[in-house]
């Protein structure tokens, strides 16, 4: 995967904006009807949930999900977590109950 350049925003609102030097350059995976990777949630000894590499948005999981589901991950994005950037260094925050099979496991 290609390293994004380009720089940080900090908005109004305290989110941070990344803002590409080459906006036309495809950083990403396109998301497909499936979307960009599937597989089952785990969660670590640290109490974090995870699907493969990508580490799951804690509140989501608890609200929705149980460990064990199989997801489709919609959006991937960097995680800016001190905590567990280096274990996992991407995260999705917008994921749903898979409905094809990938095979990304």
């Amino acid at each position: 995967m290609a390293v994004a350049k380009g720089i940080l925003q900090l908005t109004p609102n305290c989110q941070l904006l990344f803002l590409p030097l080459f906006p036309n350059k495809t950083y990403m995976p396109k998301e497909t009807k499936a979307g960009l990777y599937q597989g089952t949630i785990e969660k670590d000894t640290n109490g974090n949930y995870f699907c493969g590499p990508y580490l799951l948005d804690y509140q989501t999981v608890e609200a929705y999900f149980k460990l064990g589901d199989r997801v489709s991950l919609k959006s991937i994005i960097k995680n800016t977590s001190r905590m567990s950037m280096e274990t996992y260094p991407q995260k999705s925050i917008k994921f749903s109950y898979a409905t094809e099979n990938h095979d990304n496991d």
